[in-house]
């Protein structure tokens, strides 16, 4: 971590693997809901390298990273585009461009709409999942009222997701394994790591 070599040497590697051998996604240690709403807005051109920058785990923050970081946004440009995803469970606290809450209830209708049914959310689970998100990285427990509704709404979400065969929509395949991040991270933080 923070080796300003090491971190070059990767960046050149990332580089002659989607140069030369058409390799095109650049998957990182930073969370995936995230780095997937970074990816969209690299898509739609309104991404810059700050952007790109402000949406990685610390270790990978580096003065050396700026060249990865441009290189990521320069190649939207091209025909072998880099995609740039995330693989952590954990989540950043939301920002203009990336609003976890909002998202996922968007999530929710689409959900309820597929299966006609009704989940009956309210502000005190979306409220929780808020606070869930934005303390993910802290060590801080959620409270027994976040963590009780939390558990029965996720355990009602995932029976619905089970009525369809969600893993052949990109979409709801997506909300499903970041539910189960939130799961991991109220979890985590509930007790003990």
């Amino acid at each position: 971590h923070n080796m300003g070599g090491t971190y070059t040497a990767k960046i050149k590697m990332v580089k002659f693997l989607h140069e030369k051998c058409g390799f095109n996604v650049f998957a990182v240690e930073s969370p995936m809901y995230n780095l997937a709403k970074v990816n969209e807005q690299l898509k739609n051109k309104s991404a810059t390298k700050d952007t790109i920058a402000r949406n990685i785990s610390g270790v990978w923050s580096t003065t050396e990273m700026t060249e990865l970081f441009e290189y990521i946004a320069e190649t939207q440009n091209t025909e072998n585009p880099l995609e740039y995803v995330g693989f952590d469970e954990s989540f950043f606290p939301s920002e203009k461009n990336q609003n976890l809450t909002k998202d996922y209830e968007e999530f929710i209708s689409k959900l309820e709409n597929k299966t006609n049914q009704n989940l009956k959310l309210n502000t005190i689970f979306y409220n929780a999942i808020n606070i869930t998100a934005n303390r993910s990285y802290s060590f801080s427990k959620r409270t027994t009222q976040d963590t009780l509704v939390m558990y029965n709404k996720f355990k009602e979400i995932n029976k619905l997701l089970k009525t369809f065969d969600y893993k052949k929509d990109n979409y709801f395949h997506f909300w499903k394994l970041n539910t189960d991040n939130l799961q991991s991270v109220y979890r985590k933080n509930y007790n003990k790591s």
